[in-house]
């Protein structure tokens, strides 16, 4: 098996995580940081973020409507 190398980010990226992950997507941000989903999580995780209310309301009613259409 290969050898895990943990993901750390810079000062910049971590200034920018912590003022845009309340009211951005993860696939977004995994991308904007060239991160997997996964170690975005880890990361925010661990620094203690969490989406906004407003956020999840908004993800919950766009994935209602789209379970609605299929």
């Amino acid at each position: 098996m290969g050898e895990q190398v943990k993901s750390t980010l810079t000062p910049a990226q971590r200034s920018w995580l912590e003022r845009h992950f309340k009211h951005t997507a993860n696939r977004e941000i995994a991308a904007k940081l060239g991160f997997s989903e996964a170690t975005l999580h880890r990361l925010a995780r661990a620094m203690g973020l969490r989406k906004s209310p407003q956020f999840m309301r908004r993800a919950q009613a766009n994935a209602a409507a789209k379970a609605k259409e299929s």
